[in-house]
């Protein structure tokens, strides 16, 4: 009888939430944030794409004339020390070597030949990083990004997928994984606050709550009913937006390979408080790396939920609990992100773990300098913060005074 009575209070909750103004601005402002988010790295990916040529030409004129400008320093040199003649000697070849490749890799632009152009960026690659490792030349990047990039490109070409720029591109696979980045996740989280934070406060200003406590419907299971109701809105509807997306961006930009290599971090799922030392980096394919953002994605929604539950259940007044959530959340994100004054107890704080795909790649412990930010912490902290604010939720709310 008791479920029978939560799950009318669900089905309810479910109507009247689509009955609110507020709510409806909400899902179209994810709607249009997602849109924007998806031209605006669209742009960016298309002028990299249509710059590639430029690029690589660009670079083929820099290596010329230091080619050039060497070649002439060798000619002329007459202070006979064998030792900078045989050094000179080694960077001309590399020179030479690099530029070779470098007209490869631009006839391989120019006729669209993608694999060509990955065989290029290998070879590129490789003598980059042995003349770094001999100290030939001074890199901006370091040696461990360079391996990366070969790794990569050669899973690339031994499967057979077609390369892309995946930190902008917007086919649907990456789409998935670039929109829980970043801006994404800050913007999520606000529109979940602002849908689900006045869940309660709004009852008390239209006085519904005094109608409905009268019936024969204990607080708790109406409080649990709100909770319930509210992660299962909000989960409904991220899905349902990712998908139409998804699909969306399937049919017009392609949906790319669900084999794509991702950075995963192995130490995710190894002891909370074990540290990184003993773990590396290794690369997933894309589909993998999607199941599992999916779990914490879920759990990140329902722990926003239910503390959205507990700030409307504090403040009574619908307006001042929408602002207090979006504030307080803010203020931690820019403090967090920007000054990073939280980084020392970062993993126990439950908005460490919005950015899900920087947690299974282990950049956030490098951002952070914080080893213990993991998969396996994000479960755990997420669980215990949901779990708290619902039982805080059901305790306040059976005190309050309804008027």
């Amino acid at each position: 009888m008791g479920v029978n009575k939560v799950g009318t209070l669900v089905i309810f909750e479910f109507k009247k939430f689509f009955k609110r103004k507020k709510n409806l601005i909400g899902i179209l402002l994810l709607i249009v944030f997602t849109f924007l988010y998806i031209i605006l790295n669209n742009s960016i990916d298309s002028k990299r794409i249509s710059s590639e040529k430029s690029s690589c030409d660009f670079a083929i004129e820099s290596v010329t004339n230091a080619l050039n400008s060497i070649k002439e320093e060798y000619k002329n040199d007459k202070s006979g020390d064998t030792s900078k003649l045989n050094r000179m000697k080694i960077i001309i070849d590399s020179y030479e070597n690099q530029l070779k490749l470098l007209n490869e890799e631009s006839k391989a632009i120019a006729s669209n030949d993608w694999k060509r152009k990955l065989s290029a960026q290998i070879k590129l690659d490789k003598a980059a990083a042995l003349d770094i490792s001999e100290n030939r030349v001074v890199s901006g990047e370091s040696l461990q990004e360079i391996q990366n990039r070969i790794d990569i490109n050669e899973i690339l070409l031994s499967k057979n997928i077609k390369p892309i720029y995946s930190d902008t591109s917007m086919t649907s696979y990456n789409f998935i994984i670039l929109s829980s980045t970043s801006i994404m996740p800050l913007l999520l989280i606000i529109i979940l606050f602002l849908l689900a934070s006045d869940s309660v406060s709004s009852e008390v200003d239209e006085g519904t709550f005094k109608i409905l406590l009268t019936q024969p419907i204990s607080r708790s299971k109406v409080i649990f009913s709100k909770i319930i109701s509210y992660s299962f809105i909000c989960i409904l509807l991220v899905a349902a937006v990712y998908l139409l997306f998804f699909i969306g961006l399937g049919l017009t930009k392609g949906f790319g390979s669900p084999y794509y290599p991702t950075a995963y971090y192995t130490g995710n799922f190894a002891n909370i408080f074990a540290g990184n030392k003993s773990y590396n980096k290794i690369f997933i394919d894309a589909r993998s790396f999607i199941f599992y953002i999916i779990p914490i994605y879920i759990l990140l929604i329902i722990t926003v939920v239910s503390m959205s539950i507990l700030v409307s259940t504090l403040i009574s007044n619908s307006t001042g609990a929408i602002c207090f959530s979006v504030i307080v959340y803010t203020t931690y994100y820019i403090f967090s992100t920007q000054l990073k004054l939280f980084k020392g107890f970062a993993q126990f704080v439950p908005f460490t773990y919005s950015n899900i795909p920087s947690i299974l790649n282990g950049a956030s412990i490098a951002q952070l300098e914080n080893p213990n930010i993991t998969y396996t912490m994000g479960i755990v902290v997420l669980t215990i913060t949901t779990f708290i604010c619902c039982i805080l939720s059901l305790t306040l709310f059976k005190k309050k005074d309804i008027y």
